[in-house]
């Protein structure tokens, strides 16, 4: 899909997409995407996370989820959409700690299960790219611009 409206965030960066836009995480291997969807609104927040979640621009995961949270209200319809956490050998305890860091940060703001996606980067994957289209709310990851994977039956 081709979206002019797209907003393509690189690592530290964080940002609201509004209704009628597409968010692209990009290159995402040790660092953490993170996409917050709002399907009745089909608005979304979404950022790119580093080896350390804490250093981001805004303060973090934690604070990108309480801005999400207070602009959408209830959460019962809201997704989220993960990926990144490659695992190499030299970074696999942080990456570890990390990912466990992400699901009890999730858990903390009670979103349903069925509406957390979760896939995280395979060791043999250089980098993938997470995408939302927020008027479909189409989701999927991405290698060099062909879809290989939808996020929400997390099939190949």
């Amino acid at each position: 899909m081709v979206d002019n409206n797209q907003i393509t965030l690189k690592m530290y960066q964080s940002d609201y997409i509004p209704r009628g836009s597409s968010v692209l995480v990009g290159r995402l291997a040790p660092c953490i995407g993170v996409i917050i969807y709002n399907p009745p609104t089909k608005e979304a927040y979404a950022g790119h996370y580093p080896i350390s979640l804490k250093v981001c621009n805004n303060g973090g995961l934690e604070n990108l989820l309480d801005i999400a949270v207070e602009k959408f209200g209830d959460v019962t319809e809201t997704e989220v959409f993960v990926s990144g956490g490659r695992i190499r050998k030299e970074i696999k305890k942080t990456v570890m700690s990390n990912r466990k860091e992400v699901n009890r940060i999730l858990r903390k703001y009670e979103f349903k299960d069925s509406n957390v996606h979760i896939r995280w980067t395979p060791e043999y994957e250089r980098g993938v790219d997470m995408v939302l289209y927020t008027e479909t709310g189409e989701a999927g990851l991405y290698r060099g611009g062909v879809k290989f994977m939808d996020l929400r039956n997390l099939s190949g």
